[in-house]
């Protein structure tokens, strides 16, 4: 499993599911891989959010004026997976602008909300042969 921590501005979005993707710096999911979704990691506030399924990663790359590696999404799909549908494409780029030396390359990561449960053994004594 791969733990995501979220600023307070997005719990609220990221529990809803108004928000299902995240770009972080460094490539650390896969496709497939269950996400822990958290708020106050490393503090005696942390909290789970939610858990998620990782159904893409993508290598992304944020200009001036534009975000490359989007592949099949277009502006409102990306905007509206990040959370930021009232937003405009500009106002997104903004915030990389103002905290990111540009060009940044990251890694976007979009999640569903379907968790599958892990197999559970409805009869544990049978892994024991009793000795």
């Amino acid at each position: 499993m791969v733990a995501f921590n979220f600023t307070k501005a997005f719990v609220d979005k990221v529990a809803s599911g108004e928000k299902s993707a995240t770009m972080r710096p460094t490539k650390r999911a896969k496709v497939g891989d269950t996400l822990q979704l958290y708020t106050g990691l490393r503090t005696r506030h942390t909290k789970l959010i939610k858990l998620a399924k990782c159904t893409d990663v993508r290598e992304v790359t944020v200009y001036n004026d534009r975000i490359e590696g989007l592949d099949e999404l277009d502006e409102s799909e990306f905007l509206e997976l990040m959370g930021s549908a009232d937003e405009s494409m500009d106002d997104f780029i903004g915030y990389f602008r103002k905290h990111c030396d540009l060009p940044y390359t990251c890694y976007m990561y979009i999640w569903t909300d379907k968790v599958e449960p892990k197999r559970t053994i409805k009869n544990p004594s049978v892994l024991f042969n009793g000795s």
